[in-house]
Parts: structure tokens; sequence; C-alpha cells
């Protein structure tokens, strides 16, 4: 694996006497190509179903966040995603950009497995990943890719963008699932996502069953624990009921969960004591607390990721990783191995630390926010990998190996950059074409202005006048100065009142710019009486 570092702008928002979790979080799937069958030691050593492949690519993909650097979306946070395979390393996808309307500080979780799938024992050559965070509005969000191995790599997202002519509203190549659109208690299609607002501090875990049931661990407003559950045919539901009460969960927990034999879910959490939590469930055991050394996290602001393998077996084991105060990450382990019980901590071992090879610049305080951390497992093996923030890069920890490898953020793609400069160009289009629009409902709003003006005067003229009225009218024009003139022409009259604002005016005096009426607080110019 290379060594080489590639700078980015990931950090951790420090705030000054504060105990807030890192604003950056970290999220992993990984798998082999061409897959294999998992390994699990079945009792009595039973063979596998059928032989590894000898040859096999591995493949890991880490999704990470960071505020947003375009300029038509301030204030949120982008999902990315760089990859590692065994040709190209550590890399980024032709497309590396998974969501850019996250809210600032928003979690990240990530589920991946082999389409064709259905019991862990046959594969085809596509990986389907989905990511799940909040976004600006507050609301957990599904986006979904497929990844085509056969003959070569190939994503939903390679597909060419709309030419920004057409005027196609510009997106990441990461396809969205929609909203519900009957509301938080409308019934899933399965094709749409239910509208979740969460606690805004929540974090996220996501689990993928081999029978192709996903689990979305979250915190409701409360604090307590609930999970969204997809089952296929069915789409998506809230599960009834609550994972863990709000009572027993600290408020912006971390979370992580794993799955195994048997529909086994494991849940972890950190408790408002800040230490680790775990609640139960399998096909027949509905969520219960199962009991946990008092293991203390040793910093409120640290998080935590779990792995597990060898479910429903006397070898199955847990590994959960925290994010230590000095660029170290702390181990707990569980084992079913009877060498490995202790009769007072049920199978969990003291924690053991292990160095990540980095130090930081300064002695971190209790104050800063500790680093995300991600683990994950390939199935050839016990081999965890963990990924956290050690500084100024994503690093690599090989728990096996005892090896720290600084993986770094790949640089953005051609393909990528020229996605992006399409949907730069769509977006000064679609704004012109507003501006467009804009401008001419700006000028029919006027123009309607102006003619409701033009029939308001004409409803304060009244009907045109007869010749017996236009008589009158220009007998009225040869009076002197001084003189009054009763008003017999009940037309004329009308006309007359309606520009004088004169209730009576049946009689008027010439004046030397005009008319007056008998009561004399009531006047026409010359100009207005000849408009009449």
């Amino acid at each position: 694996m290379s060594s080489k570092v590639l700078k980015t702008n990931v950090g951790n928002t420090i705030v000054p006497g504060s105990s807030y979790y890192t604003n950056l979080h970290l999220s992993a799937v990984a798998s082999l190509y061409p897959p294999s069958p998992r390994n699990v030691k079945h009792m009595c050593e039973a063979k596998l179903p059928q032989e590894t492949p000898k040859e096999q690519s591995k493949l890991i993909r880490v999704y990470y966040t960071e505020p947003s650097y375009f300029g038509y979306n301030p204030g949120s946070y982008l999902i990315k995603e760089t990859r590692y395979g065994v040709q190209q390393e550590w890399h980024a996808a032709s497309d590396e950009l998974v969501a850019d309307d996250a809210v600032p500080g928003s979690p990240v979780a990530a589920v991946g497995w082999w389409v064709n799938s259905a019991d862990g024992q046959e594969f085809g050559d596509t990986w389907e990943t989905r990511v799940y965070y909040v976004d600006k509005n507050g609301n957990i969000r599904e986006r979904v890719n497929h990844s085509s191995f056969k003959p070569t790599t190939a994503d939903d997202f390679d597909a060419e963008l709309h030419k920004p002519e057409e005027l196609i509203p510009p997106t990441p190549g990461w396809k969205q699932t929609p909203l519900h659109s009957g509301g938080s208690n409308a019934k899933s299609d399965g094709t749409t996502f239910p509208i979740v607002s969460p606690l805004p501090t929540t974090k996220l875990a996501a689990i993928h069953f081999d029978a192709g049931n996903i689990y979305v661990f979250y915190q409701e407003a409360d604090a307590s624990i609930h999970v969204l559950i997809s089952q296929p045919g069915r789409g998506w539901q809230v599960q009834s009921g609550e994972v863990v009460n709000s009572q027993m969960v600290k408020p912006g927990a971390p979370l992580s969960a794993t799955v195994g034999g048997w529909n086994e879910v494991r849940l972890f959490y950190v408790t408002p004591q800040d230490q680790l939590g775990e609640a139960y469930e399998d096909s027949h055991t509905p969520w219960m607390k199962t009991k946990m050394p008092s293991y203390n996290l040793g910093n409120s602001t640290a998080m935590i990721s779990a792995v597990a393998w060898n479910y429903a077996s006397p070898f199955f084991q847990i590994r959960i990783y925290v994010a230590g105060e000095r660029n170290e990450l702390q181990e707990y382990s569980f084992s079913r191995n009877a060498d490995a019980i202790s009769r007072d901590t049920d199978g969990w071992i003291v924690p053991n630390q292990t160095s990540s090879g980095l130090v930081s610049q300064k002695t971190l305080g209790s104050s800063v926010p500790l680093s995300a951390v991600a683990a994950v497992m390939l199935e050839n093996g016990c081999n965890p990998k963990v990924y956290f923030h050690p500084r100024s890069i994503i690093a690599e920890w090989d728990v096996c190996a005892k090896t720290m490898f600084p993986a770094g953020l790949a640089k953005v793609g051609e393909k990528s950059i020229a996605r992006r400069t399409i949907e730069e160009e769509t977006r000064v289009k679609i704004q012109e074409e507003e501006e467009r629009k804009r401008e001419e409902q700006r000028k029919r709003a006027e123009e309607i202005k102006r003619e409701e003006a033009r029939k308001r005067e004409e409803e304060k003229k009244g009907p045109a006048l007869s010749a017996d009225d236009t008589k009158q009218k220009q007998e009225m024009t040869k009076v002197k100065v001084g003189q009054k003139v009763p008003v017999k022409s009940k037309a004329l009259l009308g006309k007359i009142k309606n520009q004088s604002g004169c209730e009576m005016g049946y009689e008027w005096e010439k004046t030397e710019h005009g008319w007056k009426c008998a009561g004399g607080s009531h006047t026409l110019t010359d100009a207005e009486f000849a408009g009449l």
C-alpha cells in the first residue's frame, strides 16, 4: 500500500472550552473481487461451501465529510469518497462527490454488498453502495451507487451529463433516494425514503444483512436511539419502539453496529457516563441491553467503530476501536474462545492501547474534539483496518500488522473536474434562464398594471358622450369667466363628478383657468374638462 501522503483540508473544528465531537466524520466499506463466501469457522471444522478464488483484489472505500468549497452551496458540507485498489492504490473515483447538501458537521454511514448475493454464497459483478447522512434541512438522506466490475470498473455516475443548454438541474452523480411525498407518516413504495428529522447532533450507524435488510440507527429529538429498516419488496419503515431509551445514551453519542448469523445485530453507543453500551437483537430476541464491563472511554468526545466476525460459532470475535487523545487507537476486544473468556468480563478483554505511529504537533486537551474513526473487515480473514484523522490526512491502521499507512486523500480526477465544469455551466444557464423569466414576469406585471390603470381611467370617464352631451360641453366652453352654468346632461354630469370628486356638481362657474363647483370646494382645469 502506498505511503505517499496527500494533503487536504481535513482537520477538526476546535472550540476552546467546549466538549463537542469532531465535525469531520468517516465511514468505510470493504470487499474482495472476485468475492468469496464468508470465511466463518464452522463447528466441527466443516469445510467452506466453495473454494476461495486464488487471486483477489482488495477493494476499500472511505467516505468523509468536509466544508463545501463550491460557490453555489455556501455553508453546506460535502460527502466525498476515496478508494483503494491494488493497481491504483488510493485514488478518487471518476466522480468523488457523493453529496453536496449535507448539514455542517453531518455524520456519515455507509454499507455495501455484491448485488446478486442472497446468502453469501453466490456473487455477481455489481457492487452496490449506500451512504447515509443528514442534509441541510435536517433530514436523514440516502444516496446510492452501483459499480460494475465486468469487464472494467464503471459506476452509475460515469454516464454522461446532460448538455448545459438542456437546463438539467445539476446534482452529484450518486442517485439520491427521494423522500416520501406524503410526509413522515407515508408508507414507502420501495423507491422512497422516510422523512426523519433526528436530533441535530445525532450520529449514524448502518448495517446490511445478507438477506437484503438494511438498518440505519439514529437518535430522536429526546436522544433515544431508533432504527430505520429497509426490507426487500417493502421499502423503508421506521421501526416501532426504541432501541435504547434516552436515559441510557448520551445525546449526540457515537454509534456503531455489526450484523451476523441468525440476524444478530449489535449496536454500540456511549452512555451518559462516557462508557460503552450495547443493545442486542436477533430473529427471536427483541432489543435488549447487554452486560458489558465498565469501559470508560477516557474522553467525552471520543468516537467509536466496531467490527465482528465468526458469528454463530465458538470463534466469535468483536473489536471496538476508539480514537485516543494523542492520535492513538484504543481497542476493546471480545472473544467467545474458551481460552479468552473471563468470568468477570464475559469474554471482554482488558483494553489494548495501540500506537498509530503519529505524534500530534501539540498536546491535546480534553476540550479538543477527537478524530472520527471507521473500522472495516475483509472477508478472507481476521484483518481489521481502521481509518482515522491524524490532522491533515486520513490514516489507515492495520491491526494485524500493527502498521500505520498515511492513506491520504486522492486528488480530484479529470472526469470529476470536467463534470463540475459542466455543472457550473448548467448553473449559469439556469440562472440566466431564471433571470430571463423574472424579467418577462416583471414586464408582464407592468403591462398588467398599465392595463388596469387604463381600465380604471375608462371607468372613471364613464361611457362616451352622445351628440347632445357633446353639444352642451361645447357650449360651456364658450361662457365668460364668472358665469355659472347648470349641467343638464346626465352623462356629462357623471363625468364631471368622477373627475372632480364633487358629489353634487349640478352647477359650475367658469374661472380663469377652468371651472369650480357652485359650492366652491371642487375644481376642474380646462385640460381636465376638455378630456371629459
